[in-house]
């Protein structure tokens, strides 16, 4: 019987985390125009590359934007973003210290050739930053950690200028009911908030569906609400990557995918 990670440290760390997630990067990727039935090394860091090009272009990113990811992993992504667009501001927090200090450590070329990046801990639920400071905010595969997700969008709205925009790249069940089955397939951790399942009332009753997403963010006043749909391009080249590693339980993001439990999404909203 396989053994499931229980923790966020279990899940992110250990000698499987470089072989699932080469180049600084902890994303699933994105294969179109990768040829999957032989992805390599190489291969496996450009799908990372292309999800972020998936999200930047979805928001609109310009020259001289002030921008904030969350949930950065070991770095990669706002390393990345720094080398191919010349911006006002990139920042990434992550609530993990030891993410932010592998950062710190793996890119110092880019943090010294790209003044405008930097790296900083903190939670998503609490951003260290003024009012009105961004022009875009977006986070990839790291909302279904966020304990308190609401609070992450009232944050991001907060932060964000008028006009400015949020992007949110991750899978979302299909339905509430989903997570049971899910959870026999997937580490419970990777699917939830990891105190969801400790917490005894609704105070952070968890947003495991985009309509549950998308309802929230209609109440917290954004608008122009898009819900772009690229699970085709995602699931099974990552599968075919995982079965290149040791790691059999990640096996089971398809098999959910095919069981129609889950899918991958892009949402993007405006600030008024």
């Amino acid at each position: 019987m396989q053994v499931l990670p229980k923790t966020l440290d279990e899940l992110y760390a250990g000698e499987h985390i470089e072989s699932l997630f080469p180049g600084g990067f902890i994303n699933f990727g994105y294969y179109d125009g990768i040829d999957i039935s032989s992805i390599d090394w190489e291969a496996r860091i450009r799908s990372q590359e292309n999800l972020y090009n998936q999200i930047i272009s979805q928001i609109d990113l310009r020259a001289d934007d002030s921008v904030l990811e969350v949930g950065i992993g070991y770095g990669g992504g706002p390393a990345w973003v720094a080398r191919n667009n010349p911006l006002s501001k990139i920042v990434g927090i992550d609530i993990f210290e030891k993410h932010i200090k592998a950062a710190q450590r793996n890119f110092q070329h880019e943090l010294e050739t790209y003044p405008y990046l930097s790296y900083q801990q903190a939670v998503a639920e609490n951003i260290p930053f003024a009012d009105n400071t961004f022009n875009k905010i977006y986070t990839i595969e790291a909302f279904q950690h966020f304990v308190d997700q609401k609070k992450f969008i009232g944050e991001a709205f907060r932060t964000l200028k008028p006009g400015g925009k949020l992007g949110i790249s991750s899978f979302f069940l299909n339905k509430p009911q989903s997570l049971a089955q899910a959870a026999e397939l997937l580490p419970k951790i990777a699917l939830v908030p990891r105190e969801t399942e400790h917490q005894k009332d609704d105070k952070h009753e968890s947003l495991i569906t985009v309509g549950q997403l998308v309802e929230e963010l209609e109440a917290a006043d954004f608008y122009d609400i898009c819900v772009k749909n690229i699970g085709s391009h995602v699931w099974l080249g990552y599968d075919k990557w995982v079965a290149k590693t040791l790691v059999p339980w990640n096996h089971g993001w398809l098999k959910a995918y095919e069981q129609g439990l889950l899918d991958y999404y892009i949402i993007t909203v405006i600030k008024k």
